[in-house]
């Protein structure tokens, strides 16, 4: 299903950090200088401040991470986009979305996911186990990583969707039978995926749209991520607390506690600062019909783990007018945070008049992890004609 890639460990920091040479792109697809130059010059200003911003890395791990971008990441995204481009991964029309992860077990960490034109060396270069990929062509995805103070690791999303639109097949049906099949540990989902085929059947859902798969060996505890969206304005909280626990489903304490968290700041998130009027229960979307409508939620599955853990992605800039309000928003959630944003983006990522830079902000309460909340940005791709 995926290639499965060991977590690749940064070099001591003790004195200059080394990243392997480039890898070739394939040679049916032709990247020039121009189209380094432009990726560098749409990239590397937002990604190079939150490394700064953050205040977690060292000027080292800084060097380290922008090489590693400079070498790995821009040469695969490809050719320079022209008119009529059609990238699906942010609202803002990139093919690269950033993010910053907080969590109090630990410093904030830089997050990115991209969408690669060019994707063949890429996992030979980190270094693939293929243990649960059985294809002999890297299929088209999205490639995400998290950029730890020690190590990056890496994930693949894939969308279903591309089989249920040519054979008409459930996606459900699909995945649920693929995960259970899956060699080795593929039989440790099975208690986990019963209540989540339970949950959907029992009910309309929409499709699972992306699958998301931790690429290091299943073995040491590889996760299987399914996300989905609700339908377009079901975002009152009843609604939400409904799914986060499969209708009842999981109740577990953790998940319990990390749904009370998020009902104390559920108004912030859909921009209504003073709370909900009398009698209201939800909001409505702007512009309800786009491919980013409605609240994301995901399912985290892991081997022989008993219920999947949730996850869920509030897509702010449907709840709101300007990344300013946004950024005040954050700011009651998260000291300073609305500072970090203005470093990466300038003025027009705190700014009224700017199109919304801001896409989504995520929310989870794990043991492990504690509070655990991710902001994600994506800067406005202006594509000439």
């Amino acid at each position: 299903m995926a290639a499965v890639v060991e977590t690749s460990v940064l070099p001591p920091l003790n004195g200059a950090l080394e990243v392997p040479k480039p890898i070739e792109v394939e040679q049916d697809i032709i990247v020039s200088d121009e189209d380094i130059a432009f990726w560098s010059n749409y990239c590397l200003p937002a990604f190079s401040a939150l490394l700064v911003s953050t205040g977690s890395y060292t000027p080292e791990q800084q060097n380290s991470y922008i090489t590693f971008f400079k070498d790995y990441i821009i040469p695969h995204i490809g050719p320079k986009p022209t008119a009529g481009a059609d990238y699906l991964l942010a609202h803002t029309g990139s093919i690269l979305e950033t993010s910053i992860n907080f969590s109090d077990a630990r410093l904030p960490i830089i997050r990115f996911i991209f969408q690669p034109l060019l994707i063949g060396g890429i996992p030979k270069a980190i270094g693939a186990d293929m243990t649960w990929y059985q294809e002999k062509k890297i299929l088209d995805c999205l490639l995400g990583f998290d950029l730890h103070l020690d190590k990056r690791s890496m994930k693949a999303y894939f969308a279903p969707m591309y089989k249920h639109l040519l054979t008409g097949e459930n996606t459900d049906q699909t995945i649920f039978a693929l995960l259970k099949g899956l060699q080795p540990l593929g039989e440790g989902f099975v208690p986990a995926l019963k209540k989540l085929e339970e949950f959907r059947a029992a009910e309309p859902q929409r499709n699972i749209d992306v699958v998301g798969i931790d690429c290091i060996k299943p073995e040491d505890g590889a996760r299987v991520k399914l996300y989905t969206r609700l339908f377009p304005n079901l975002n009152a909280f009843a609604t939400v607390e409904h799914h986060l626990t499969l209708g009842g489903r999981v109740t577990d304490e953790t998940t319990l506690k990390g749904v009370e968290l998020l009902r104390g700041i559920w108004h912030l998130l859909l921009d209504e600062p003073e709370g909900f009027t009398q009698g209201t229960t939800h909001k409505q979307e702007t512009d309800a019909g786009s491919p980013h409508s409605g609240i994301m939620i995901s399912w985290e599955l892991q081997p022989f783990k008993e219920s999947p853990s949730p996850k869920l992605y509030v897509p702010l800039w449907k709840f709101s007018n300007s990344n300013k309000s946004i950024a005040e928003r954050y700011e009651k959630i998260l000291d300073h945070f609305g500072a970090a944003i203005k470093q990466a983006f300038g003025d027009d990522g705190v700014s009224d008049g700017t199109p919304i830079v801001h896409t989504y902000c995520s929310f989870n309460l794990s043991k492990k992890k504690g509070k655990y909340m991710t902001s994600y940005t994506s800067a406005i791709l202006a594509i000439s004609s």
